[in-house]
Parts: C-alpha cells; sequence; structure tokens
C-alpha cells in the first residue's frame, strides 16, 4: 500500500468513528474540500465537527480522489483559475465536514 492510500484509510476510518460519536444518521454524509489557512479558519468556524489533514497540494488532491471514490462522491477538482493567486492561496489542508451540522 503506497502512501496516500495508507492516509486515506487512515482519514476514513477517523471520519467514520467522528461519524459514531456525533450519532450521525443514516441520510448524513461528509463533504469534502481542499482548503487554504483562511478558509480551514472559516470552516472551522461554521462547522462541527470537522477532520482534516495536511500536506503537499498533489497528495492531498490524491487522497481526496481516494476518499471520492471510497465515499461514492464525485471527482473533487479544486478551481485554480489565476496562477498568480493559486501560489498565494495553495491548499495545504483536505477538511471533512458535514454541511447540515453548523456550528450554533
Amino acid at each position: 500500500m503506497n502512501e496516500p492510500q495508507a492516509e486515506a484509510r487512515l482519514f476514513l476510518y477517523d471520519l467514520a468513528n467522528l461519524a459514531k460519536e456525533h450519532w450521525f444518521k443514516p441520510d448524513e454524509h461528509w463533504a469534502l474540500t481542499l482548503a487554504n489557512e483562511a478558509e480551514k479558519a472559516a470552516i472551522y468556524k461554521q462547522y462541527y465537527p470537522i477532520l482534516y489533514i495536511s500536506g503537499e497540494t498533489e497528495a492531498l488532491k490524491t487522497i481526496a480522489e481516494i476518499m471520492h471514490t471510497e465515499l461514492h462522491h464525485a471527482p473533487l477538482v479544486p478551481e485554480e483559475t489565476n496562477a498568480r493567486n493559486a501560489r498565494q492561496l495553495r491548499p495545504t489542508y483536505l477538511i471533512a465536514y458535514n454541511p447540515a451540522r453548523q456550528r450554533k
């Protein structure tokens, strides 16, 4: 098993544990997103629970692809329209959150 697959399996394991711990209903699902530090802070303030891992953007994209396959989601394609903005706001986190569970 190579590194991204191992990371994805650990992330899936942690997501399953969090779902059980927070009594997710069968119709509740995780949303995945690639984010930079500012986006991570905004998601953290808005949703609970969240789970994230950090790393190089390409490795996170590979892990996200594996996760989407395992979670039966559509592929994750982060938008990088402007090269300058892409360098400044390069994603360094893969974040899982439940959009239905907002902080109060």
